[in-house]
């Protein structure tokens, strides 16, 4: 879910999302509940390559469970609405959903499927998806072309402003991640062989492809037998899991600590390598 549209659409279903669950009467009819579906449907049909549906299932649901243990009354139950609602909010401020869209979808489509199906979990467990279940249910306005019903959508929540400033930053981060693919293209190398490396980086950042290698992360910490590293930019993690690859030069600004026994060797002229003593 790298693409600026996509990101976009993202968006605009959490708007509809953000009022299905601000409604008193969530059930099979609500027009929010239809356009959100909508506004998914539309995306997964242009962007054939994501498995939301899957990974929504997995991570998702395991935050809905979490929540779900909480609203364990009326009480706690706006409580937590009201916790996911947040969510939706501060996720309406991302760059990317890769890796984070679940954790906001899985537990208001959760929270939406309790009201609207009293065997949903069953069927998840049989295998089908949350996304399956939901179309099953609501009925879709498919009257209008997508580019049309997508149009009204934004008036429909007073969204234009909204969207339009999103597209403008989403492109500029394009850009951005043009200049750090350069970085790595100009720059000599380092690689860390992943021997069982322990790593952490910030879900909520935009990931970029990396030209067949693997994918770039912004940040990243790493930390082994070899030491620390903590990058603000940039690291790639190649495709197999094999080895993380950092920029490296007097103008990065990775703060690399190694243990007394690992040494950086050259290997030629743009690659490097930790190796053990």
């Amino acid at each position: 879910m790298e693409e600026v549209d996509a990101a976009i659409l993202m968006k605009l279903e959490l708007l509809a999302l953000n009022h299905v669950l601000l409604s008193d009467n969530i059930n099979c009819d609500n027009k929010d509940l239809s356009n959100a579906l909508r506004i998914r449907k539309i995306r997964q049909e242009k962007y054939k390559s994501h498995n939301e549906n899957e990974y929504e299932c997995h991570e998702g649901l395991a935050e809905y469970t979490a929540l779900k243990v909480l609203a364990n009354n009326a009480i706690n139950h706006k409580i937590v609405n009201a916790i996911i609602l947040n969510k939706i909010e501060n996720a309406l401020k991302n760059d990317t959903y890769t890796h984070s869209y679940a954790y906001v979808t899985g537990p208001a489509y959760g929270f939406i499927l309790d009201e609207i199906s009293s065997d949903w979990k069953n069927e998840v467990m049989s295998g089908v998806t949350m996304n399956e279940i939901l179309l099953k249910n609501v009925n879709l306005d498919n009257t209008d072309e997508p580019s049309i019903f997508l149009e009204e959508i934004t008036k429909y929540y007073d969204s234009k402003d909204f969207i339009n400033k999103e597209y403008e930053r989403l492109n500029l981060l394009k850009q951005e991640e043009q200049a750090m693919k350069d970085k790595f293209k100009d720059s000599q190398l380092l690689y860390i062989r992943n021997n069982g490396v322990n790593f952490t980086y910030n879900p909520n950042e935009k990931v970029i492809m990396f030209d067949g290698l693997g994918t770039i992360y912004k940040s990243m910490r790493l930390s082994g037998d070899f030491g620390t590293v903590e990058t603000n930019d940039g690291i790639i993690v190649t495709s197999d899991w094999r080895y993380f690859i950092l920029p490296y030069n007097e103008d990065t600004t990775n703060d690399l600590n190694l243990s007394e026994t690992y040494q950086i060797m050259k290997v030629d002229d743009n690659k490097s390598e930790l190796v053990s003593e």
